[in-house]
């Protein structure tokens, strides 16, 4: 009779996983110091030396006992971790780079790669004559790509390549396709995009090669290109260390506590970025923490919008008392449907990425946030114009390159937040800090 029932089971959840992958469709979704360069120090990871052991019997069947018992499922385009992840996923994070390139390239990390550049070669770009550049950007306006947009700007302003277009495709394809015809009519040398879409893109970024426009890719590349003769690189955060180590924020804000269930927001969209930082979460969760249950998931589409997908989760599940999202802006609806429930910064633990002024404001003032792990766009964008600029000369780029995340608390917010904006830390945080 068990036998029986655990058969019907695996197919009740095989039926159910297989309904949802057909019914889901994917949407669109220079100083000598560069600003941004932060320590090594405050890579370390948040929760080290509070772990619980490894779990016993596997992570995968530990996700799918969780999904099972709590009756959600995973996104339609999750895969089982790697031997690569679970690996890491059960041992201390110390910095080593997780991720790979799109054929299985080891990744070098972007601060080796651009400490790397050598005199000859600056004199050599610098010795280049009337060279330029454009952005296409999934979406500007917030801190992640303005802070991508500073790094590119400024470091190609060093070597003395204009920037003659920069454009927003507000996550629409079609708007995308357009601005980088567009960008291609302009003639420029290099072309940074930032795609909306892995498949979507393919036959406009094959007219930008056609046409010779040496093409950088920021987070992932476009299907259909050949990395290192279609396109020069892809840049982007070590995406599954980063989600990672919000497992162990999210973990440590929990400790003791009688129950710890977390719920996640999670980007809907197939993007890779975004679907890296939530595989690595759920890994580690399921890897370390035995006594960290994940009791629901639900996704959005709009990051501007997600506080009535947060209402609904925190509706649904009165139980949570963590939430984990991939970003800052989500992580802002998350915050205002806490507060519309009243509940208390010791109801709710939020867990996220990147360092948007009411993100940081909220960890200053000891909020819902209890800590992030953050990108470091300026730091990318520096190293995505170093590997266009080298690619003019014809030097060797590497087709991938990382850029660790850094651990933020509060406290060592101070630090952190001048390191990764290249500013001091804003005076609202800063007297919260002080209280």
């Amino acid at each position: 009779m068990k036998k029986l029932v655990a058969i019907i089971v695996v197919i009740v959840m095989a039926v159910a996983v297989f309904t949802a992958c057909a019914e889901t469709t994917v949407p669109e979704s220079s100083t000598d110091t560069p600003v941004g360069q932060a320590t090594q120090e405050a890579t370390e990871p948040a929760a080290e030396g509070s772990e619980a052991a490894p779990v016993e019997g596997g992570v995968t069947e530990r996700l799918n006992a969780m999904a099972a018992e709590y009756g959600w499922q995973q996104p339609f385009w999750y895969e089982e971790p790697s031997e690569n992840m679970l690996k890491m996923a059960e041992s201390a994070l110390d910095g080593s780079v997780l991720n790979f390139g799109p054929n299985g390239e080891e990744a070098v990390l972007g601060s080796d790669f651009v400490a790397a550049v050598t005199e000859e070669q600056k004199n050599q770009i610098e010795a280049l004559d009337g060279m330029t550049a454009a952005l296409c950007m999934r979406w500007t306006g917030s801190f992640w790509p303005n802070q991508q947009v500073a790094g590119i700007t400024d470091t190609l302003e060093s070597y003395g390549i204009e920037v003659i277009a920069t454009t927003d495709a507000n996550s629409d394809d079609v708007t995308q396709i357009s601005n980088i015809e567009a960008a291609i009519a302009m003639e420029p040398d290099l072309l940074f995009i930032h795609p909306t879409n892995e498949a979507t893109l393919t036959d406009v970024c094959k007219k930008a090669v056609d046409a010779g426009i040496k093409i950088v890719f920021m987070d992932q590349a476009v299907d259909g290109l050949e990395a290192g003769t279609d396109y020069v690189t892809t840049v982007t955060c070590d995406n599954l260390l980063n989600g990672m180590r919000h497992a162990d924020i999210v973990a440590q804000s929990l400790e003791g506590k009688a129950e710890k269930n977390v719920g996640i927001l999670y980007y809907a969209p197939q993007f890779t970025a975004t679907n890296d930082r939530y595989e690595g979460f759920v890994t580690r969760i399921a890897a370390k923490y035995p006594d960290v249950n994940i009791v629901a998931i639900a996704p959005f589409e709009d990051a501007l919008d997600t506080e009535a997908s947060a209402s609904a989760l925190l509706t649904a599940h009165p139980e949570i008392n963590a939430i984990y999202t991939e970003w800052d802006e989500p992580a802002i609806g998350i915050i205002s449907a806490a507060r519309a429930a009243g509940l208390s910064s010791e109801d709710l633990a939020i867990g996220t990425d990147l360092m948007s002024d009411e993100v940081v404001l909220d960890l200053a003032q000891g909020g819902y946030v209890k800590g992030i792990s953050t990108q470091d766009p300026y730091q990318q964008g520096v190293a995505e114009a170093t590997a266009g600029v080298l690619a003019l000369i014809g030097a060797d780029v590497p087709v991938f390159i990382e850029v660790v995340p850094t651990i933020v608390t509060r406290d060592n917010l101070a630090d952190t937040y001048e390191a990764v904006c290249g500013e001091p830390l804003f005076a609202e945080a800063v007297e919260a800090l002080n209280q």
